[in-house]
């Protein structure tokens, strides 16, 4: 009789919420549970595909762990029988797959594996024994993927081709003594990542595309990019609920889809802003207090500009023009110029004070603004709690439809890029190297950076500096001249 190995949630009563992991080996029709030690929700256990959701605390650890076991008890089951050579590197590589939960590692080790496999047919081979796997072996493939592939995607294969070698190690299926991938050098390909000019940025966001899912997917990645540079699987799969309020300010609070990390990002007005016509969705009055208020905002800095432009023009003349005046003319001419100067001088105070006023109105109307519109989704947030914020996948949330909704997106995004004549490729990775190469080019604190990214460590921020260089950043040797001018 065979035996099957599969992870099972156990309740000690029918109505608890909470149940146990265990491994349950049958054999002869006979089960026996191991605990793997970990307590979930049962709203968090998928047993289909025996994982736990991410909205269970320590998810990734509870997924590696649960891998773990299954690996180590179905190598267990074989290792009772008979050891032979000869055994298969496609049919172990394969079990490993089917015990992946995240459905886009399951993918690339798949599109790994079936890699190798094109290259054991040119060899006229279906599959690979562990021993046959040496140096010459590892250097040969690897020469086949850079001869067929960019070398990034050579390297992506070629580690996945390592990690099934690794996994065999750790859970003792097969082992060497001499690492098959030592010596090998990777090839590594440098090429900068592309970022849109601010000259680039200003066309986007000036055209006016005339159907709506267009429009919702131009908001979207303005949103994002004023965000901290939020990814669009983060954006797809955002809901009302993410959005907080903590002592006047506003916050987006998300685990990223990439890397289960939590994100806490503060929201300006300016990425506000761009969520209003997803509102407008729902209801086209639901932000009429806000227009109202916007408007007056509006006419307030027109009339800003019409000071700042007539004070800039009144030029007042100086003492010594007046002492020709005194030598050169009558008095009663004096006495007139020193009227009219003084009334010019009256005037450009009177501007300037109104210029301070009005500029410190605009300040707190920013501060008004921003409240109006932050209440108003924290409304959202409690009426449609569930509802994703595009609705691309309000209606589902699975992995397919979200690889589709990420198609939908930036299919949309290139369109504009064309119709825009923007020379830059618009994706919507592009939001990300917006935020932080203009963060780059100020000189903003590395670190704080870093942390708005989302990045594990400083090495990985160092890594996206180095690549986000465009023709602006070779500007900066005709900058120091400029500087250096000024300081000899």
């Amino acid at each position: 009789m065979s035996t099957t190995h599969k992870i099972v949630l156990i309740k000690k009563y029918a109505k608890d919420k909470e149940g146990y992991l265990k491994l349950r080996t049958t054999k002869d029709r006979k089960p026996t549970y191991t605990p793997l030690g970990f307590k979930v929700q049962v709203s968090n256990w998928n047993a289909d595909k025996q994982y736990v959701k991410s909205k269970e605390p320590n998810s990734d650890r509870i997924n590696e762990k649960i891998q773990e076991v299954k690996a180590e008890a179905q190598y267990n089951t074989v290792k009772k029988k008979k050891e032979v050579k000869g055994k298969s590197f496609v049919r172990y590589a394969k079990k490993v797959i089917q015990v992946i939960s995240q459905e886009g590692t399951k993918r690339s080790r798949n599109n790994g594996l079936n890699k190798l496999r094109d290259f054991l047919k040119i060899k006229d081979k279906d599959d690979i024994a562990f021993e046959d796997i040496d140096t010459f072996f590892v250097k040969e493939y690897y020469g086949y993927l850079l001869e067929n592939v960019a070398n990034s995607s050579a390297n992506e294969y070629l580690t996945v081709f390592k990690y099934f070698l690794t996994h065999a190690d750790a859970h003792g299926y097969h082992s060497y003594t001499i690492s098959p991938f030592r010596g090998l050098k990777k090839k590594k390909e440098k090429r900068s990542l592309p970022v849109l000019k601010y000259y680039e940025v200003e066309k986007f966001f000036g055209y006016k595309p005339e159907k709506e899912d267009f429009y919702l997917v131009q908001q979207a990645f303005g949103f994002m990019m004023y965000a901290s540079g939020m990814r669009v699987s983060d954006f797809v799969t955002l809901k009302w609920k993410n959005f907080k309020e903590i002592n006047g300010n506003y916050y987006v609070e998300f685990n990223m889809n990439k890397t289960k990390t939590l994100m806490k990002t503060k929201l300006t007005l300016d990425a506000l802003q761009f969520l209003i016509p997803f509102m407008e969705l729902y209801d086209k009055s639901a932000v009429n207090s806000f227009r109202i208020f916007e408007k007056k905002q509006k006419n307030m800095r027109k009339k800003l500009k019409e000071a700042i432009d007539e004070e800039s023009q009144i030029e007042l003349r100086s003492f010594s023009e007046f002492k020709y005046d005194i030598f050169a003319d009558l008095m009663d001419k004096w006495h007139t110029l020193v009227e009219q100067e003084s009334k010019k001088e009256e005037r450009k105070i009177t501007l300037q004070q109104l210029i301070e006023g009005m500029k410190r109105d605009l300040i707190f109307n920013e501060d008004i603004l921003l409240s109006i519109l932050g209440n108003q989704i924290i409304e959202f947030k409690d009426k449609y709690p569930e509802d994703t914020v595009h609705p691309m996948l309000r209606d589902g949330q699975s992995y397919s439809e979200a690889q589709n909704a990420k198609q939908h997106f930036n299919y949309r995004l290139r369109i504009m890029g064309k119709e825009c004549d923007i020379k830059t490729p618009v994706t919507n990775h592009q939001a990300r190297h917006v935020f932080a190469q203009r963060l780059f080019e100020a000189g903003a604190n590395f670190h704080h950076v870093s942390l708005a990214l989302g990045h594990s460590s400083l090495e990985i921020t160092e890594h996206y500096r180095e690549k986000l260089v465009t023709d602006d950043a070779m500007d900066v040797v005709e900058e120091f001249s400029r500087i250096m001018t000024k300081t000899i």
